[in-house]
């Protein structure tokens, strides 16, 4: 078994340790008692009808490169999520990657540079709601400040190196060579092999129609999401006000971003835990409403996932062993062509 697998396994029981932490199984029954199961299709329904959304920013995000029905976009991106619940290392993004670009004709390094920067759109989409949510509430807590700012840089940071990239291809490529120099060169060469052919799937950069239109969207995204966050606190009878869900799904969200277990089990419930806390909700009921959440976004879109790999010629054993090479991909050189005359331009 890899060492990092063994890592990301220890990480998430540690968080999963921390959550249940004064669990108690007697009022685990009866925060059961009061969950009113008519609640559950409609927020299994906000949840899905959230990839609807996700699928049409996609879709504007690619156009730029290749234009893709909606449908194939949308059994792409479902089984990127369910090799992220069923795979380490949130390989799902390389999975999207490679399946677009193999059923499509097209550089996976490409289809990959828009999943990055659809990732950054959420990122920055969520960290802009946690700013706003502190500005107009008492929230001022130490650790969400913390969390706040760091995303900013994070994510900010990360986009305006793409910006860089996208305007001043030559001069930041080179940058990026001086950064990887510190690397052994076989991994070095690759990830400048990659660089340059995912900069052409920046175009969406330059157009800012398209660009704003793809923030917007992420908003639409994510106003799916924190319904299910608050079908659940209904469901549950659990008394707290609306920013309750949108704190659950920002810390949530960006607790992600620590490397864990595949579908964050662990870090999930204990994000959960400590934003209800904020709340005075008690240890076991917000690890019981966690598990309610967690399941209804990881085990449907995982079933949903499985089916749409194999009807797409797929298997796990081929999807997890996946490369950002472009070895096979039909337009390689054209590929080459065009980063040769980029490079001298």
């Amino acid at each position: 078994m890899p060492y990092k697998f063994i890592i990301t396994i220890l990480i998430s029981a540690t968080f999963l340790l921390m959550a249940v932490w004064n669990f108690k199984f007697e009022e685990f029954v009866n925060v059961m008692k009061d969950l009113n199961p008519l609640y559950i299709l409609p927020a299994l329904g906000c949840y899905l009808f959230s990839f609807v959304f996700r699928t049409l920013r996609w879709k504007i995000m690619m156009r730029s490169v290749q234009d893709i029905k909606m449908r194939s976009l949308f059994s792409y991106i479902v089984i990127g999520y369910m090799a992220n619940n069923l795979l380490p290392a949130r390989l799902g993004e390389v999975v999207r990657a490679y399946v677009t670009g193999k059923k499509e004709g097209m550089s996976r390094s490409s289809a990959f540079a828009s999943v990055i920067l659809e990732r950054l759109f959420d990122g920055l989409t969520i960290v802009m709601i946690l700013v706003i949510l502190m500005f107009a509430t008492d929230l001022d807590k130490a650790w969400l400040r913390y969390m706040a700012w760091t995303g900013v840089l994070l994510f900010a940071g990360a986009l305006a190196f793409l910006f860089g990239l996208a305007y001043q291809r030559k001069r930041f490529l080179k940058l990026s060579e001086a950064v990887t120099d510190f690397l052994p060169q076989k991994i070095a060469s690759k990830i400048m092999h990659i660089l340059r052919r995912f900069v052409r799937g920046l175009k969406l950069l330059h157009a800012p129609k398209d660009f704003f239109l793809s923030i917007f969207i992420s908003f639409l995204v994510w106003a799916c999401e924190v319904m299910v966050y608050k079908i659940y606190l209904v469901a549950f009878n659990i008394d707290v006000p609306f920013q309750a869900a949108l704190l659950a799904l920002v810390v949530v969200n960006l607790s992600m971003l620590i490397p864990s277990s595949p579908g964050g089990i662990g870090v999930f419930q204990f994000a959960c835990k400590q934003s209800l806390a904020v709340f005075a909700v008690g240890a076991t009921t917000s690890i019981t409403w966690s598990v309610a959440i967690h399941s209804t976004q990881i085990i449907p879109i995982t079933i949903l996932g499985l089916i749409l790999m194999t009807r797409l010629g797929f298997s796990m054993h081929e999807i997890s062993h996946v490369e950002l090479d472009e070895n096979g991909n039909g337009n390689n050189n054209v590929d080459e062509k065009t980063e040769a005359l980029a490079e001298q331009s």
